[in-house]
């Protein structure tokens, strides 16, 4: 039986090979493909309106079932609904793609896709 002592060559290659391909792929996560954020306003699980995120120049409102929508530049947020607790209300603005939030009595949900949703979990 042969003892062997270090790392031989092609040992070596492998593991430069993977830490090159890991350094990659985390530097490629910080970057957007162009893809444009938009919000998507769901009522009662049915897409309802798209709207992109770049397009909107001041703001944009939408009037649905007793809430009020408010789009921007940087977001989306409920501006006020007459459910009974206004949970939805009080959640804020949110600005990062992957986030959604609903006002659950009305059935109305607003999400936002697209553009670049890293985060401390994705990698």
């Amino acid at each position: 039986m042969k003892s062997s002592k270090g790392l031989k060559k092609g040992d070596i290659i492998i593991i430069l090979s993977v830490a090159l391909i890991s350094a990659l792929w985390f530097a490629l996560s910080f970057f957007s493909y162009g893809e444009k954020q938009q919000v998507r306003v769901y009522t009662d699980g049915e897409l309802y309106k798209v709207i992109d995120l770049s397009a909107v120049e001041n703001e944009e409102l939408i009037s649905l079932d007793g809430c009020e929508i408010k789009v921007t530049e940087n977001g989306a947020c409920f501006l006020s609904s007459d459910c009974p607790d206004g949970l939805c209300v009080r959640r804020g603005m949110m600005t990062r793609s992957g986030d959604v939030m609903a006002c659950v009595p009305k059935g109305i949900t607003l999400e936002i896709t697209g553009g670049k949703a890293v985060d401390g979990i994705s990698y």
